[in-house]
This record gives C-alpha cells, structure tokens and sequence, in this order.
C-alpha cells in the first residue's frame, strides 16, 4: 500500500452513517447519555475510556477478546472498525484495526476539534509505551472520516482553544489563503485545513521521503511539555511553534519583519493571544527535556534531532540539530 486513500466526508447528523453487519463501534464512554440513540443503532459496540492510559498494550489485550467474539464467522473483509471519540480513541482504535486480523475496515468519526482537523487524517495510529508517547505505530488510514455537524456544533470553546497549536502551525506551513484565514471561526476554516495537511501526506504518506515531515513543526517541545506537564496536545504543540518562532528569529531564518507580521496575527486571533505569553512559564516547568528528547522519532543520530524553523508562512526548512544546542535554546528561551 503506497497511497493513503481517506475519504473526508462533512454530514449534518450521526444516522447518516453507514451501518453494515460487521460493523463493530469503539466509543468515547462519555456518549453513552449524550448520543444513545446512535449508539442503539450498533449491535456490535464498546465503550473505551479516552484519554492516554487507553492507548496501550493492556488496553489492546482487554479488548481483544470482546472483538474476536463479535467478529466471529464473519470474513475479514466484511468488519469495519469505527472510532468514535477523540484522539486517543482513534489512536487507539486505529492501532487495533491495523494488527487486527492483518488488517480490517476503519473508519473515524472524530468528537474533538483536534481529532477533526488533524489526528483523525494522515494514517497514523500509536499507542504509548514504559509511559513514553506514541512509541508503537502503525500507517493504516481510514477508510472514510465522518465529521459531523450534530457533534461538533456541541463542542465548549475550550474544546475548541486545544487545537489552535495545530490551526497556526498548518498555517504556517501552508501559507497563502490558509495563513490569512487562520483567525477565523475554527468550523468556518476546518476544510482548507483538512485539505492542507492532506496535501502534504499525499506527498509522502509512509515518511520515506523527508517531505511530510514539516508537520512535525513544533512538535518537540510539544511533546515534551504534553508528557511532562500533561497539557492537551493541541495546547503544547501551540507552545511548541511560538518555540520555533523564536528560535527561527534567533538563527536568522526568519526576518524581524516577517516575525512581527506573524506575532500581530497570532495577537488578533482572540483563541491565540490569550496564550501567547504564557510559553515561558511552561518552559521553566521542564529544567532539562533531555529524555524526551532521546525518545524523539525526529531523533537522527544519538546527538542530534531534526527540527522544522520557518522563514515566512508558506515557507519551512528542516534541519538537523544537536540535542545540547536544543537545551540551550530552551534554557535561553525560559529566560528571556
């Protein structure tokens, strides 16, 4: 398999999805008041408990079993394993689909405004392992990816404030009409950054070739801060791109000019400038990322990691760097 063939699919309602006999429906346990007539609608189904502790090895083990005893009799080609949840949900359901059988039908369904722009796409599923993020993986893309309107319209704002790292760095990296739009009302901007990132998958969708790696853009120390201090994902990458901003500056990839333009837009977007001060506090909440940063898959060599700066919005360059040189920028960027 050397292409990712997702389809993206924006529906109004839940019942317009497709059901068919080996369908088999992992949840988020929290729609069980909220959505209960969907979830009748499913013969075959489980509840996960979202969040990071699922997307492990003892969860795949607990259920294993459950799904070998839906699925019975029934010839791999005809069982769909759907995501409905977050991304630790389709993390981790996608994972299972991959082993499962060699490989069954998936399909996402993402509940978060993170999931729905960015995890639900692209292929990957992880599980963490010895407490370290997203170590196991596989590339195994869904099928179809339903966004549907009655559950995102529902979301709480801050719901919605948790992806706005991954909305400023797909700006970033996409530039042009995207960059300018990324202020906007999330929902209204959440198709061009769908199709942005899918752009750049399609272009390497397994990551043999370097080029999908820009989507790594503050991802770092994303991680970093997301394993450390256990702040949602969206919210550390956030923290993670203004890093790169500053660093960017610093090695003069980036322009004063260019910095400032993007620093007045990232000020405008009310979702954005909210925390825009607040990097340096986290840094220096971390004192030394170094074991992070040895578990880096970015990680190229024992001492160095490759890092993605910016030279304008449309415009990234990725380059190999020292895990010291790394330290000292996130110490000078604590103290400054």
């Amino acid at each position: 398999m050397e292409t990712l063939e997702t389809e993206v699919i924006f529906l109004k309602r839940l019942e317009k999805i497709p059901i068919t006999k080996g369908s088999f429906l992992f949840y988020d346990s929290i729609f069980e008041k909220k959505y209960p007539k969907f979830l009748k609608t499913f013969p075959n189904k489980i509840a996960l408990k979202s969040g990071e502790k699922l997307k492990s090895l003892e969860s795949i083990r607990d259920v294993l079993p459950l799904a070998l005893k839906a699925t019975g009799g029934l010839p791999c080609a005809e069982i769909t394993f759907l995501s409905f949840g977050g991304g630790s949900v389709g993390d981790f359901v996608g994972f299972l689909a991959s082993i499962y059988k060699r490989g069954v039908g998936l399909v996402h369904i993402p509940s978060t405004a993170l999931a729905a722009m960015d995890s639900s796409h692209g292929g990957k599923t992880a599980l963490n392992f010895l407490d370290i993020k997203n170590q196991l993986g596989t590339f195994y893309p869904a099928k179809h990816v339903f966004i549907v309107a009655e559950v995102i319209d529902q979301l709480p704002s801050s719901n919605i404030q948790e992806a706005w790292g991954e909305v400023l760095k797909m700006g970033l990296i996409s530039g042009g009409s995207l960059w300018k739009k990324i202020d906007q009302n999330f929902w209204l901007v959440l198709p061009d950054l769908v199709s942005a990132k899918m752009r750049i998958v399609a272009k390497d969708p397994f990551e043999k070739k370097g080029l999908r790696r820009v989507l790594n853009l503050g991802h770092s120390v994303g991680h970093v801060l997301e394993s450390r201090l256990s702040l949602p994902h969206g919210k550390a990458v956030f923290f993670g791109v203004l890093f790169a901003l500053d660093w960017s500056l610093k090695k003069k990839y980036l322009s004063q000019i260019e910095y400032e333009k993007i620093k007045i837009l990232i000020l405008a977007a009310p979702q954005m400038s909210q925390a825009f001060h607040q990097k340096r506090t986290f840094l220096n909440l971390v004192s030394n990322p170094h074991f992070e940063l040895l578990q880096d898959k970015k990680l190229v060599s024992p001492h160095k990691i490759e890092e993605t700066f910016i030279l304008k919005p449309g415009k990234v360059v990725r380059e190999k760097i020292s895990i010291q040189m790394f330290k000292n920028e996130w110490k000078r960027q604590a103290c400054v």
